[in-house]
Protein backbone atom coordinates (compact mmCIF):
# COMPACT_ATOMS: atom_id res chain seq x y z
CA UNK A 1 0.00 0.00 0.00
CA UNK A 2 1.34 4.00 -1.00
CA UNK A 3 0.32 6.53 0.56
CA UNK A 4 1.06 9.23 -2.09
CA UNK A 5 1.55 12.99 -1.81
CA UNK A 6 0.37 15.96 -3.90
CA UNK A 7 2.11 19.50 -3.25
CA UNK A 8 0.75 22.81 -4.11
CA UNK A 9 3.62 22.96 -7.01
CA UNK A 10 1.76 20.20 -8.72
CA UNK A 11 -1.65 21.80 -8.35
CA UNK A 12 -1.55 25.30 -9.64
CA UNK A 13 -4.24 25.02 -12.16
CA UNK A 14 -7.09 22.80 -13.37
CA UNK A 15 -4.69 21.13 -15.62
CA UNK A 16 -2.71 20.05 -13.14
CA UNK A 17 -5.42 18.24 -11.31
CA UNK A 18 -5.88 16.68 -14.55
CA UNK A 19 -2.28 14.60 -14.09
CA UNK A 20 -3.49 12.80 -11.42
CA UNK A 21 -6.20 10.41 -12.47
CA UNK A 22 -3.75 8.78 -14.76
CA UNK A 23 -1.43 8.49 -11.65
CA UNK A 24 -3.19 6.45 -9.80
CA UNK A 25 -4.50 4.23 -13.00
CA UNK A 26 -0.51 3.45 -12.82
CA UNK A 27 -0.28 3.02 -9.34
CA UNK A 28 -3.44 1.53 -8.33
CA UNK A 29 -1.24 0.60 -5.01
CA UNK A 30 -1.70 4.04 -4.13
CA UNK A 31 -4.73 3.98 -1.63
CA UNK A 32 -4.34 6.89 0.33
CA UNK A 33 -3.57 10.60 -1.08
CA UNK A 34 -2.32 13.87 0.88
CA UNK A 35 -3.04 17.14 -0.62
CA UNK A 36 -1.34 20.22 0.16
CA UNK A 37 -3.10 23.63 -0.55
CA UNK A 38 -2.95 25.25 -4.35
CA UNK A 39 0.37 26.98 -4.82
CA UNK A 40 0.53 30.34 -3.47
CA UNK A 41 -2.87 30.11 -1.49
CA UNK A 42 -1.02 29.72 2.02
CA UNK A 43 0.47 33.32 1.56
CA UNK A 44 -2.90 34.34 0.28
CA UNK A 45 -4.61 33.48 3.82
CA UNK A 46 -1.47 34.88 5.45
CA UNK A 47 -1.53 37.97 3.84
CA UNK A 48 -5.63 38.07 4.10
CA UNK A 49 -4.82 37.85 7.80
CA UNK A 50 -3.18 40.49 7.90
CA UNK A 51 -4.46 43.27 5.15
CA UNK A 52 -6.82 46.32 5.62
CA UNK A 53 -10.86 45.97 5.07
CA UNK A 54 -10.64 46.65 1.56
CA UNK A 55 -7.94 44.76 0.76
CA UNK A 56 -8.94 41.74 2.62
CA UNK A 57 -12.42 42.04 0.66
CA UNK A 58 -10.05 41.79 -2.66
CA UNK A 59 -8.04 38.80 -1.52
CA UNK A 60 -10.85 37.02 -0.20
CA UNK A 61 -12.25 37.31 -3.55
CA UNK A 62 -9.12 36.05 -5.56
CA UNK A 63 -9.11 33.11 -2.98
CA UNK A 64 -12.79 31.93 -3.68
CA UNK A 65 -12.25 32.93 -7.81
CA UNK A 66 -8.99 31.03 -8.28
CA UNK A 67 -10.77 27.80 -6.80
CA UNK A 68 -13.83 28.59 -8.44
CA UNK A 69 -12.15 28.79 -11.72
CA UNK A 70 -10.48 25.81 -11.42
CA UNK A 71 -14.04 23.88 -10.35
CA UNK A 72 -15.52 25.48 -13.53
CA UNK A 73 -12.60 24.41 -15.49
CA UNK A 74 -13.05 20.77 -14.47
CA UNK A 75 -16.45 21.17 -14.90
CA UNK A 76 -17.56 19.98 -11.59
CA UNK A 77 -21.34 20.72 -10.69
CA UNK A 78 -22.01 18.31 -7.52
CA UNK A 79 -23.96 20.11 -4.72
CA UNK A 80 -22.04 18.05 -2.38
CA UNK A 81 -18.83 20.65 -3.75
CA UNK A 82 -21.06 23.09 -3.79
CA UNK A 83 -22.39 23.52 -0.08
CA UNK A 84 -19.29 22.91 0.87
CA UNK A 85 -17.47 26.13 -0.90
CA UNK A 86 -20.56 27.70 0.76
CA UNK A 87 -19.70 26.90 4.12
CA UNK A 88 -16.31 27.62 3.64
CA UNK A 89 -16.81 31.11 2.37
CA UNK A 90 -18.72 31.99 5.38
CA UNK A 91 -16.09 30.46 7.60
CA UNK A 92 -13.86 32.80 5.50
CA UNK A 93 -15.88 35.76 5.75
CA UNK A 94 -16.38 35.38 10.25
CA UNK A 95 -13.07 34.57 10.39
CA UNK A 96 -11.21 37.67 9.05
CA UNK A 97 -13.85 40.32 10.49
CA UNK A 98 -12.29 39.62 13.61
CA UNK A 99 -8.82 39.86 14.85
CA UNK A 100 -6.65 36.96 14.83
CA UNK A 101 -4.74 34.86 17.39
CA UNK A 102 -2.75 32.17 16.33
CA UNK A 103 -5.82 29.64 17.14
CA UNK A 104 -7.77 31.44 14.65
CA UNK A 105 -5.36 32.02 12.22
CA UNK A 106 -4.36 28.48 12.30
CA UNK A 107 -8.37 28.01 11.20
CA UNK A 108 -7.45 30.16 8.09
CA UNK A 109 -4.73 28.56 6.65
CA UNK A 110 -6.38 25.24 7.53
CA UNK A 111 -8.48 26.57 4.52
CA UNK A 112 -6.39 26.22 1.34
CA UNK A 113 -6.04 22.08 2.06
CA UNK A 114 -9.42 22.22 2.98
CA UNK A 115 -10.56 23.37 -0.30
CA UNK A 116 -8.04 21.88 -3.21
CA UNK A 117 -8.53 18.61 -1.75
CA UNK A 118 -12.82 18.47 -2.14
CA UNK A 119 -11.92 20.15 -5.38
CA UNK A 120 -9.69 16.97 -6.23
CA UNK A 121 -12.00 14.91 -5.10
CA UNK A 122 -15.18 15.70 -6.98
CA UNK A 123 -12.85 15.44 -9.70
CA UNK A 124 -11.95 12.12 -9.17
CA UNK A 125 -15.24 11.02 -8.50
CA UNK A 126 -16.55 12.52 -11.98
CA UNK A 127 -13.56 10.63 -13.22
CA UNK A 128 -14.89 7.05 -12.09
CA UNK A 129 -12.82 6.67 -9.24
CA UNK A 130 -14.21 5.48 -5.81
CA UNK A 131 -13.26 8.12 -2.99
CA UNK A 132 -13.74 8.93 0.02
CA UNK A 133 -12.48 12.25 1.67
CA UNK A 134 -11.34 12.75 5.43
CA UNK A 135 -11.12 15.53 7.67
CA UNK A 136 -7.32 15.33 8.74
CA UNK A 137 -8.27 17.24 11.85
CA UNK A 138 -10.30 14.01 12.74
CA UNK A 139 -6.53 12.00 12.09
CA UNK A 140 -3.67 14.26 12.74
CA UNK A 141 -3.88 14.61 16.66
CA UNK A 142 -1.75 17.07 18.25
CA UNK A 143 -0.55 19.51 20.93
CA UNK A 144 -1.73 22.90 21.15
CA UNK A 145 1.46 24.77 20.21
CA UNK A 146 -0.19 26.81 17.36
CA UNK A 147 1.17 27.38 14.13
CA UNK A 148 3.57 24.61 14.71
CA UNK A 149 1.45 21.50 16.38
CA UNK A 150 3.66 18.55 17.10
CA UNK A 151 1.67 15.43 16.34
CA UNK A 152 0.97 12.89 18.78
CA UNK A 153 1.80 9.67 17.23
CA UNK A 154 -0.14 6.76 19.76
CA UNK A 155 -3.02 8.82 19.60
CA UNK A 156 -2.86 9.02 15.60
CA UNK A 157 -1.75 5.41 15.34
CA UNK A 158 -5.31 4.42 17.39
CA UNK A 159 -7.35 6.69 15.63
CA UNK A 160 -6.40 5.44 11.69
CA UNK A 161 -6.80 2.16 12.96
CA UNK A 162 -10.29 2.59 14.06
CA UNK A 163 -11.40 4.70 11.52
CA UNK A 164 -9.74 3.38 8.63
CA UNK A 165 -8.80 0.00 9.08
CA UNK A 166 -12.47 -1.11 10.49
CA UNK A 167 -13.70 -0.05 7.44
CA UNK A 168 -14.45 -2.55 4.60
CA UNK A 169 -13.33 0.13 2.09
CA UNK A 170 -11.57 -0.70 -1.47
CA UNK A 171 -11.24 2.47 -2.86
CA UNK A 172 -9.09 5.67 -2.67
CA UNK A 173 -8.91 7.93 0.74
CA UNK A 174 -8.47 11.42 0.36
CA UNK A 175 -7.23 13.98 2.93
CA UNK A 176 -5.34 17.30 3.77
CA UNK A 177 -1.66 17.61 4.36
CA UNK A 178 -0.39 20.78 7.34
CA UNK A 179 -3.13 20.33 9.31
CA UNK A 180 -4.71 18.62 12.16
CA UNK A 181 -6.20 19.13 15.62
CA UNK A 182 -6.23 19.29 19.29
CA UNK A 183 -7.64 16.31 21.37
CA UNK A 184 -10.64 19.03 21.65
CA UNK A 185 -10.90 19.31 18.17
CA UNK A 186 -9.69 22.56 17.61
CA UNK A 187 -7.35 23.51 14.30
CA UNK A 188 -3.67 23.28 14.09
CA UNK A 189 -1.24 23.11 11.58
CA UNK A 190 1.79 21.75 11.74
CA UNK A 191 4.52 24.40 10.42
CA UNK A 192 5.22 25.61 6.94
CA UNK A 193 6.04 22.55 4.40
CA UNK A 194 4.41 20.62 6.67
CA UNK A 195 1.93 18.36 3.97
CA UNK A 196 5.33 16.77 3.75
CA UNK A 197 5.44 15.40 7.51
CA UNK A 198 1.15 15.07 7.11
CA UNK A 199 2.03 12.36 4.61
CA UNK A 200 4.89 10.79 6.78
CA UNK A 201 2.86 10.59 9.79
CA UNK A 202 -0.12 8.87 7.84
CA UNK A 203 2.17 6.33 6.15
CA UNK A 204 3.37 5.48 9.26
CA UNK A 205 0.09 5.21 11.26
CA UNK A 206 -1.25 3.06 8.24
CA UNK A 207 1.97 1.13 8.35
CA UNK A 208 2.43 1.88 4.72
CA UNK A 209 5.09 0.03 1.86
CA UNK A 210 6.42 3.69 0.63
CA UNK A 211 5.45 7.33 0.43
CA UNK A 212 5.67 8.47 -2.90
CA UNK A 213 5.76 12.43 -3.17
CA UNK A 214 4.87 14.60 -6.13
CA UNK A 215 6.64 17.32 -7.04
CA UNK A 216 7.47 19.78 -10.01
CA UNK A 217 10.95 18.10 -10.45
CA UNK A 218 11.34 14.56 -11.01
CA UNK A 219 13.55 13.83 -7.63
CA UNK A 220 16.70 14.84 -6.02
CA UNK A 221 19.30 16.35 -8.75
CA UNK A 222 23.12 17.07 -8.22
CA UNK A 223 22.13 21.03 -8.98
CA UNK A 224 18.59 22.69 -9.32
CA UNK A 225 17.80 21.78 -12.85
CA UNK A 226 15.63 24.76 -12.96
CA UNK A 227 18.47 26.94 -13.20
CA UNK A 228 21.39 24.41 -14.23
CA UNK A 229 20.19 22.82 -17.61
CA UNK A 230 22.62 19.60 -16.94
CA UNK A 231 21.87 19.00 -13.40
CA UNK A 232 21.51 14.98 -13.05
CA UNK A 233 18.64 13.04 -11.40
CA UNK A 234 19.84 11.01 -8.12
CA UNK A 235 18.01 7.63 -8.22
CA UNK A 236 18.67 6.77 -5.07
CA UNK A 237 19.74 8.27 -1.90
CA UNK A 238 20.12 6.65 1.98
CA UNK A 239 18.43 8.97 4.48
CA UNK A 240 22.03 10.22 5.47
CA UNK A 241 22.61 11.63 2.33
CA UNK A 242 19.28 12.97 2.36
CA UNK A 243 19.84 14.92 5.44
CA UNK A 244 23.16 16.10 4.54
CA UNK A 245 21.37 17.31 1.08
CA UNK A 246 18.36 19.24 3.54
CA UNK A 247 21.28 20.95 5.58
CA UNK A 248 22.82 22.52 2.65
CA UNK A 249 19.81 24.43 2.08
CA UNK A 250 17.59 21.60 -0.24
CA UNK A 251 13.78 22.20 0.35
CA UNK A 252 13.23 19.45 -1.53
CA UNK A 253 11.60 17.26 1.39
CA UNK A 254 10.60 18.79 4.58
CA UNK A 255 13.27 17.80 7.16
CA UNK A 256 10.34 15.80 9.65
CA UNK A 257 8.95 13.85 7.29
CA UNK A 258 12.52 12.45 6.53
CA UNK A 259 13.41 11.86 10.36
CA UNK A 260 9.59 10.16 10.76
CA UNK A 261 10.63 7.83 7.95
CA UNK A 262 13.67 6.69 8.56
CA UNK A 263 13.08 6.12 12.18
CA UNK A 264 9.74 3.94 10.60
CA UNK A 265 12.17 2.22 7.85
CA UNK A 266 9.70 3.66 4.81
CA UNK A 267 11.28 4.09 1.91
CA UNK A 268 9.67 7.84 -0.28
CA UNK A 269 10.09 8.29 -3.64
CA UNK A 270 10.19 11.85 -4.56
CA UNK A 271 8.74 11.89 -8.37
CA UNK A 272 6.87 14.17 -11.20
CA UNK A 273 3.62 14.79 -11.12
CA UNK A 274 4.57 15.62 -14.83
CA UNK A 275 6.67 12.64 -15.64
CA UNK A 276 5.01 10.21 -13.47
CA UNK A 277 6.64 7.45 -15.11
CA UNK A 278 9.94 8.21 -14.60
CA UNK A 279 11.63 6.29 -12.14
CA UNK A 280 12.29 9.34 -9.56
CA UNK A 281 14.61 9.17 -6.67
CA UNK A 282 13.87 6.24 -4.39
CA UNK A 283 15.31 7.26 -0.09
CA UNK A 284 15.47 4.33 2.15
CA UNK A 285 17.64 3.30 4.82
CA UNK A 286 20.08 0.95 2.52
CA UNK A 287 23.70 1.88 2.63
CA UNK A 288 25.57 2.15 -0.64
CA UNK A 289 28.14 -0.21 -1.09
CA UNK A 290 31.88 0.63 -1.56
CA UNK A 291 32.88 0.88 -5.01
Amino acid sequence: MIVAKFGGSTLTNAKDFKNIPGILHHRPEIKFIVVSACKGITDQLIKLSSCSSLEKENCFSRIMGFHKNIINSLFLDSNELSNYINKIEIEMKELISSNFSLMQMDQLLSIGERLSSAILTSYLQSCGFNISCLDARKLIITDDNFGRAHPIMHKIKEVCRSSIFSQNYDGIFITQGFIGSTEDGITTTLGREGSDYSAAILAVALDADELEIYKDVAGVYTHDPKIEPGAQLIEKLNYSEMFKISNKGSNVLHFPAIKLCQHYNIPMNIKSIFNPYLKGTLINNHERKAS
